[in-house]
């Protein structure tokens, strides 16, 4: 096994919660424990306060550097709808981020520019969140193949909405794409 432990990490709202429990439900692998890296970090940091209290460390900017010897899944929603999404149901996102005058803009364009330069690392595999969406076995497929995860399922098996934390319960991926086209 090339990598004993993951992190999904993303924007909020990004489907960084459904991803991560499409990896604990289909392989053998665990999350990586006491990596204090806050999943939804980008380069402009946090504002002071709760969020810096109750994550210790997982807020500093180093952890964007992306240790070698483990293993991240990263994904993001287009800006629009990405947007769409944190109007809705904002959960932290105006007191957890940094910003000056637009968060919206300044923290997904963050996050974009962040990613880009990331890709290209042996360690962190990206896809869209409606690539991810359209065809998630297939994405768990290149996930085994570069990390030689044992399967815990001879087919790959979706998980339910009540499973993923702060998800709606009455998501369904088709209802999902039909609403962002």
């Amino acid at each position: 096994m090339k990598y004993e432990y993951y992190k999904v990490i993303g924007l909020q709202r990004s489907g960084t919660n459904w991803i991560n429990e499409l990896i604990k439900h289909n392989f053998y692998v665990e999350p990586i424990p006491k990596y204090p890296m806050y999943k939804h970090l980008t380069p402009l940091g946090v504002q002071p306060g709760k969020l810096k209290e109750l994550l210790p460390g997982a807020t500093d900017l180093k952890n964007l550097e992306l240790r070698d010897d483990m293993f991240f899944i990263g994904t993001q929603k287009p800006f629009e709808l990405w947007k769409k999404s944190i109007k809705r149901k904002s959960v932290d996102f105006y007191r957890s981020h940094n910003y000056d005058k637009n968060p919206f803009t300044e923290v997904w364009n963050s996050w974009d520019v962040w990613k880009n330069t990331k890709v290209h690392k042996k360690n962190f595999y990206f896809q869209p969140y409606l690539k991810w969406l359209d065809n998630w076995p297939e994405h768990l497929e290149d996930i085994e193949l570069i990390t030689g995860w044992q399967r815990k399922h001879a087919e790959f098996q979706n998980v339910r909405a009540h499973d993923v934390p702060l998800s709606g319960r009455h998501f369904r991926i088709e209802r999902y794409k039909k609403g962002s086209k």
